[in-house]
């Protein structure tokens, strides 16, 4: 989730206020999402087939999971981000500048403390996708490894109904909690 909410970001910033740029970036970040969530892991480990055995940390580890849910699910954060972004004041840029903040300044002090509510309601909702997704997961873990969706999934697949059921009421509970919570935000936001 971290990593999506950076990627997010970056995305974000890169494409500004401009109508045409955030049009061409929503287009691709839908694209993005709309893709099978395997795409990446088959893509992954084909590229990790074919690098040398000095890459493994980075092709065949946690990290390599980490990195596909991340990109897999960055889109989600990059529109909300956006989102909040496009509500900033453009007289910001002009304030910081004749205060003297430079750019990094100026995305320091200003643009990450107006982005960081909606970049830990970001944080939250991927992970939460994060959580749900287990394809990926289960073409990308080590081997002997094991990750909190695929634990979950096995308890699921092995214990009784009533089990399962509660592990399904506790998640949609969890979801429903996530969306309370981002609409007081977005409310608090909005004022």
């Amino acid at each position: 989730a971290v990593m999506a909410v950076v990627f997010a970001a970056v995305v974000a910033i890169g494409a500004g206020r401009s109508p045409k740029n955030r049009g061409i970036v929503i287009v691709g970040l839908l694209l993005i999402l709309a893709l099978p969530p395997t795409l990446t892991g088959l893509g992954l480990i084909q590229a990790g087939s074919a690098v040398p055995a000095w890459l493994d940390p980075l092709f065949r580890s946690r990290f390599t999971v980490c990195l596909a849910l991340a990109l897999r699910f960055f889109p989600v954060a990059a529109i909300l981000l956006m989102r909040r972004l496009g509500l900033s004041s453009q007289s910001w840029v002009s304030a910081a500048s004749v205060h003297g903040l430079n750019l990094f300044q100026y995305i320091r002090h200003i643009l990450a403390a107006w982005l960081a509510p909606i970049g830990a309601l970001s944080f939250a909702l991927v992970a939460l996708l994060a959580t749900a997704e287990v394809g990926t997961v289960l073409l990308l873990r080590p081997p002997g490894e094991d990750s909190f969706p695929v634990a979950i999934f096995t308890v699921m697949a092995n214990a009784p109904e009533a089990l399962v059921a509660t592990l399904c009421l506790l998640y949609v509970a969890g979801a429903v909690l996530l969306l309370l919570l981002s609409s007081a935000v977005s409310g608090r936001l909005a004022q």
